[in-house]
C-alpha cells in the first residue's frame, strides 16, 4: 500500500545525492555517493539509483515514464496526482506526496531570506528537483548533493530536448529563484548542500 511520505515515519539516510537529467552532470556520474534518488528522466541515467521522484502527473505522457514505471525496481515516490494517472498494471508507488496547490505557490523574489516548508506537503515552485531536495531535507539528510540539476537550457543528457519550456533570460529556467531561497533554507536548518556540476542556481560547485 502506498504511504503518505510525511505519515509514514520514513527518514532519508545521511547523504542524499539528487540526479537529474540536465546534461552538465554527465561527467559526475561516476562520482556520485552511496544513496542516489534519481528525479523526473534521471531515472535512465546508468547509475544504480536507490530511488526514484516524479512530481507532475503529465509524466504519463512522456516517453520515458510509463516504460521505467514498468522497469524500476528501486523505492518510488510520486506525487498523489500522478499516483492517480498511471497505468493499473504496474507496482504500487512506496510513498506518495501531496503537492501545495498551484494556486497558492509565489516565487519568493521578495525581501524575504527564504520560504519556509508547508506541513504534510511539498512546494511544487521549483521543479521536481525542488521537491526532491525539500523532502529529503524535511526527512532527515543532513548532506544534499546535486548531479545533474542544471536550471538552465533545454535538452537533456541524452540530446532530447527537454520537456521543460521554463526559461526566461539567457535560458535560466524560471525554477530558479525558488530552489535558490530553499537552498537557504536549507542551510539554514545546519544541513549542507552543494552540486557537483555546473548549475545556474546560487550554490557551490564541488569537484568531489
Amino acid at each position: 500500500m502506498t504511504q503518505d511520505i510525511f505519515a509514514s515515519g520514513f527518514k532519508f539516510p545521511n547523504r542524499v545525492d539528487i540526479l537529474a537529467p540536465g546534461p552538465q552532470g554527465k561527467a559526475c556520474w561516476g562520482r556520485l555517493g552511496p544513496w542516489v534518488m534519481a528525479v523526473n528522466k534521471g531515472i535512465e541515467i546508468p547509475v544504480d539509483a536507490d530511488a526514484w521522484m516524479v512530481a507532475d502527473w503529465w509524466a504519463v505522457k512522456t516517453e520515458w515514464f510509463p516504460k521505467m514505471d514498468r522497469e524500476y525496481e528501486g523505492m518510488r515516490f510520486y506525487s498523489e496526482g500522478l499516483v492517480s494517472k498511471r497505468a493499473g498494471d504496474v507496482a504500487i508507488a512506496d510513498y506518495s506526496y501531496k503537492l501545495l496547490d498551484g494556486r497558492k505557490c509565489t516565487f519568493p523574489l521578495g525581501s524575504a531570506p527564504y520560504v519556509e516548508p508547508i506541513p504534510d506537503v511539498l512546494r511544487p515552485d521549483g521543479s521536481v528537483s525542488a521537491c526532491a531536495i525539500e523532502a529529503v531535507a524535511r526527512l532527515g539528510a543532513k548532506e544534499i548533493v546535486l548531479c545533474g540539476v542544471d536550471m538552465f537550457g533545454n535538452i537533456y543528457y541524452d540530446g532530447n530536448p527537454s520537456s521543460s519550456t521554463d526559461c526566461t533570460h539567457n535560458g535560466v529556467w524560471a525554477f530558479a529563484p525558488f530552489t535558490n531561497s530553499l537552498i537557504k533554507w536549507v542551510k539554514a536548518q545546519g544541513i549542507e548542500i552543494y552540486s557537483m556540476s555546473p548549475t545556474a542556481l546560487d550554490i557551490e560547485v564541488r569537484n568531489v
